[in-house]
């Protein structure tokens, strides 16, 4: 996190790369640790969305995500772009062929307004809960984190994203009849581990929004079911539906989602 990078007694090495992320390129506290890294003698990649930027200036080299501009503060399409970005240096750096899956990928993705939604719960019911919980594990779990934030941010729910497997330490003492978790299950090897997770919450009267490209066998109140694709891309497709349920949140409320209160576009302060 860069908040706290600085402050702690990192063990930097000018044999590595460091990889600094910022949609607006202007984020003070990703500026602040750039500087430290850059005065260190280390290399300095950035991946932003503005081209003429801090953060670009102080960079060996830049990724752009090429999100085209996004007015609102809550960011979405350039969440969604800072993730294949760092996917696709990851292949890169990987030497792995998969021009054919990314290809395949991009050519037969249908965000359709039906498919996102899913038409698996009203906004009506889905604002009667009072608890919201987003759990998921691995690269689920920051799914999970992203969609909790943006929820939090533009409809204003006290909403909470954590690993599913911690579940029991603690949180499951919050589930209860008005409870709604949205489990975010798109990886195979812990496809079972997620249903263990969803029976405890059914035990406890807890209800369930599953968002997943498999068939699970627990019985769940709503079930939003994805488009399926090779692993590493699920979560550019398990997010969208997440965030379009935040809008649509915040506009049955009566919020404005381009401009929520107290945030700004660019964090320029510490």
């Amino acid at each position: 996190v860069a908040s706290e990078f600085r402050y702690e007694k990192q063990p930097l090495s000018k044999n590595c790369l460091y990889v600094f992320v910022s949609q607006s390129g202007e984020t003070a506290d990703t500026i602040a640790c750039a500087k430290m890294v850059k005065n260190f003698g280390a290399k300095i990649l950035c991946i932003t969305n503005v081209e003429y930027s801090t953060l670009n200036t102080l960079a060996n080299y830049v990724l752009p995500t090429y999100a085209g501009p996004e007015f609102a503060v809550a960011s979405t399409k350039a969440y969604t772009a800072q993730v294949f970005t760092l996917l696709s240096l990851a292949i890169k750096l990987s030497s792995k062929d998969m021009s054919d899956k990314i290809k395949s990928f991009v050519l037969n993705l249908d965000f359709t307004m039906k498919s996102l939604t899913g038409e698996c719960i009203k906004i009506k019911d889905f604002l009667k809960y009072k608890k919201i919980f987003f759990v998921g594990r691995q690269q689920d779990y920051i799914t999970a984190l992203e969609g909790s934030l943006k929820l939090k941010e533009i409809s204003y729910i006290n909403c909470i994203g954590i690993p599913a497997g911690e579940l029991k330490h603690g949180t499951l003492a919050l589930i209860d009849k008005d409870s709604l978790v949205i489990a975010i299950s798109t990886r195979k090897e812990t496809k079972d581990k997620i249903e263990s997770n969803l029976q405890e919450i059914k035990a406890r009267g807890g209800h369930i929004l599953l968002v997943s490209n498999m068939e699970h066998d627990v019985e769940v109140d709503y079930n939003l079911k994805l488009q399926s694709f090779d692993e590493i891309f699920m979560p550019i497709v398990s997010i969208i539906p997440l965030q379009l349920l935040a809008f649509r949140s915040c506009i049955a409320l009566g919020h404005n989602p381009d401009k929520p209160r107290n945030l700004a576009k660019s964090v320029t302060v510490e």
